[in-house]
């Protein structure tokens, strides 16, 4: 029997009345008035299809969204999915232009193998960059200088990674300063190397032919195909080491 949500009435044949009372009572438990008449101006039903809550307008006779597709929410939440999948029609909403993501709990030190990292893929700065030089760092396929595979995990809409590093290195001359640089910055960036972009200092004030050991956690932006650059400089230094491990990625708020 169609539901009518008028029915029943004082005619309505008595044998008839429980079983419009039963599929009323369904059809609201359900929150599924597919094929109903009647309906009452502001009944919320749920839109398996599209996975949300809607609106009825009685006037229009039509149903408008009252809440995100919990589905991507969920995707939200995952970080997989742009904010703009929080849009709900008629009310004030993030836009559907924006791209800009969440980052899932899952971004820092996610190791399968319980290793304080996302990849054991080192980045050995001193062995794979040009000295003195800016070089661009990326993932496999982004026509980078240097191939860093450690980055294929980040997602390539993320703003930003965290890097882990470890330097070393050995002065074999005494009474003088041995000093190892690291420099950072956004792929596509014309800044040149100085303090606000320098990320290792490494500084050894005479070490008398002694070796010395320096660790540092910092982040950089990453152009949109997770590229970033560096520049590294030594001065007074010999058997130098700078070792680069991922740690984290993100989105800026």
């Amino acid at each position: 029997m169609a539901i009518d949500f008028n029915l029943p009435t004082a005619s309505t044949v008595y044998t008839s009345v429980l079983t419009y009372i039963r599929d009323n009572i369904k059809a609201i438990a359900k929150m599924d008035f597919s094929g109903a008449s009647n309906i009452a101006n502001g009944t919320i039903r749920w839109n398996s299809s599209a996975d949300q809550f809607e609106i009825y307008n009685s006037t229009a006779g039509t149903w408008s969204a009252l809440s995100p597709s919990l589905s991507k929410v969920a995707g939200i939440l995952a970080g997989s999915q742009a904010l703009s999948g929080l849009n709900v029609t008629g009310s004030a909403n993030i836009g559907s232009s924006t791209t800009r993501k969440l980052a899932p709990s899952g971004t820092f030190v996610n190791n399968t193998n319980g290793n304080p990292t996302i990849s054991d893929v080192q980045l050995n700065i001193v062995s794979d960059v040009t000295e003195d030089a800016w070089k661009s760092i990326g993932p496999t396929g982004s026509g980078a200088d240097v191939i860093w595979t450690a980055l294929n995990a980040v997602p390539t809409d993320a703003v930003w990674i965290k890097i882990s590093a470890w330097s070393y290195f050995v002065d074999s001359t005494a009474g003088r300063t041995a000093q190892l640089n690291c420099y950072s910055r956004k792929t596509g960036s014309s800044q040149t190397p100085g303090d606000p972009n320098r990320v290792i200092t490494h500084y050894c004030a005479d070490p008398t032919y002694s070796s010395s050991g320096y660790s540092n956690t910092f982040r950089v932006q990453v152009s949109t195909a997770n590229l970033f650059d560096i520049y590294w400089a030594a001065i007074n230094t010999t058997s130098r080491v700078m070792q680069c491990y991922l740690t984290g990625w993100g989105f800026n708020p």
